[in-house]
């Protein structure tokens, strides 16, 4: 698996960390709408550091340059509280619109 952090690296992820990997994503967008609806912007980033840490230490760094797709796009760790709140509308539409 692929994860591309925007604008920053990308990393490969073995299938042995893959599903530990997922399901980290996974608990932090859950944890989404907890963050938004109480404007807590400490522990939301709090939250994805370490999730991009996690994945940094389960996974390999490519020096590929200019690769389109990945498996999995994350933010970067400088996103304000804002672009990430508007990229998780933006997912959560298309989410209900694929229904």
């Amino acid at each position: 698996m692929i994860i591309k952090i925007s604008g920053e690296y990308l990393i490969f992820v073995d299938k042995p960390h893959e599903a530990q990997v997922i399901k980290r994503i996974n608990e932090f967008e859950d944890s989404l709408e907890f963050f938004f609806a109480t404007n807590n912007k400490e522990e939301c980033f709090h939250e994805l550091h370490e999730l991009l840490r996690f994945i940094a230490r389960n996974g390999k760094f490519l020096k590929i340059r200019g690769l389109k797709v990945a498996d999995v796009v994350l933010p970067p760790k400088d996103i304000t509280f804002e672009e990430l709140k508007e990229l998780w509308q933006l997912r959560s539409r298309q989410k209900e619109e694929s229904k």
